[in-house]
């Protein structure tokens, strides 16, 4: 494969990244807000993990690291 060309797996992929972040900016937001989103859903999940005794407080931490949950 010569330098700078992609495989059609990553021309694929490229593609699909891109009119992803075409449908976030079509609803309005931005990547950044939708990832700060699905984030927050998952620290409430493990929060609720947490209170409800399926996961102690440092398996919650340890799924999602340097977000301070649990």
């Amino acid at each position: 494969m010569p330098n700078g060309s992609l495989t059609a797996e990553q021309d694929d992929a490229g593609r699909r990244r891109t009119a992803l972040t075409d449908i976030i900016a079509a609803h309005g937001s931005t990547v950044e807000q939708v990832v700060d989103a699905l984030v927050a859903d998952a620290k409430t999940r493990l929060d609720q993990a947490v209170a409800d005794g399926r996961l102690t407080q440092a398996q919650a931490a340890a799924s999602c690291p340097g977000s301070g949950t649990a």
